[in-house]
């Protein structure tokens, strides 16, 4: 099964993001972390597994983006207002450098 890391400066973020990637073709498919989880996560808990059969057979890529709980949501540190904001950042992380390069990578949009 192919596998592919990916790291890069976001220029949504602010800072270094990281992805793994699982497939070649297909439908894309974003994979999204448990709450404080890593981008690896999926595949150390065993869920990459439980899809290999799919990505091998180019019917998805799955797509593991790193999370920004620990600068959103989860930091207590900072007025929730700014929470929002940092998650407002990811969101369009997500949309302009996850799904674009998804939807370019596999030539689907859906």
């Amino acid at each position: 099964m192919k596998e592919a890391y990916h790291k890069w400066y976001s220029p949504n973020l602010q800072e270094d993001a990281e992805m793994l990637v699982f497939g070649y073709a297909g439908r894309p498919v974003v994979l999204f972390a448990t709450s404080m989880g890593r981008y690896f996560e999926a595949k150390d808990r065993g869920l990459i597994d439980s899809v290999q059969w799919f990505i091998e057979n180019g019917d998805i890529t799955v797509y593991c983006p790193a999370n920004i709980d620990h600068r959103s949501w989860y930091n207590k540190e900072i007025h929730p207002d700014q929470r929002a904001q940092a998650q407002q950042s990811y969101d369009q992380f997500i949309l302009e450098e996850v799904y674009r390069r998804a939807t370019a990578e596999t030539g689907r949009k859906k």
